[in-house]
């Protein structure tokens, strides 16, 4: 729930006047224009109005939690799951999202749909369309396995202060399978 603002020296000293003058907590109320419960709470509390106010939600993350979440997110390219079980937090794989996602340093961005077609693609195509007797073919589909993570995955968050570096020891992370009926 909302809080409002907290009563000023000025309005206390008030209140504390008008109780000695045997005015109900209503009466006060009306007269500052604030609600009785403010009224009651400050009568019922005393001394220690406003010392021991809430100062928000109880954190389930610390500080060093926070820290090392986006000291993951930033050096090594895994998922908010795997950070989640990484560091044993006791939040879920959504809010670890939500926190990455607040970030400026991380901003969410769209992955590129495909990888560029090159020359030598182009050339192999061609020259496997040449090779092939179209005549004889009865149907011909292929289809394209993404070796980097699911196919829905569109947005990945990475550092914009820190150079981005990808390196692939075979092709561009994708297998194409082939496959025809002929005659």
């Amino acid at each position: 729930m909302p809080r409002g603002k907290l009563l000023t020296e000025e309005e206390q000293n008030r209140i504390r006047y008008y109780k000695g003058a045997g005015l109900s907590n209503r009466a006060i109320a009306k007269k500052l224009g604030r609600s009785h419960h403010l009224i009651n709470n400050f009568t019922n509390l005393g001394d220690s109005y406003s010392k021991n106010r809430a100062k928000g939600n109880n954190q389930k993350l610390t500080p060093e939690q926070w820290s090392s979440i986006f000291r993951l997110a930033t050096f090594e390219n895994i998922t908010a799951q795997q950070i989640k079980s990484y560091l044993n937090l006791p939040v879920t794989k959504r809010r670890v999202q939500q926190i990455l996602s607040g970030s400026e340093d991380l901003p969410q961005v769209k992955k590129a749909s495909k990888s560029p077609l090159l020359e030598e693609h182009k050339e192999g195509r061609e020259k496997f369309q040449q090779d092939t007797e179209w005549k004889n073919i009865i149907f011909f589909d292929g289809k394209k396995f993404n070796l980097e993570g699911p196919d829905d995955c569109r947005c990945s968050g990475h550092n914009l202060n820190t150079e981005v570096v990808v390196s692939r020891n075979f092709g561009d992370g994708t297998v194409t399978v082939w496959a025809s009926f002929t005659n």
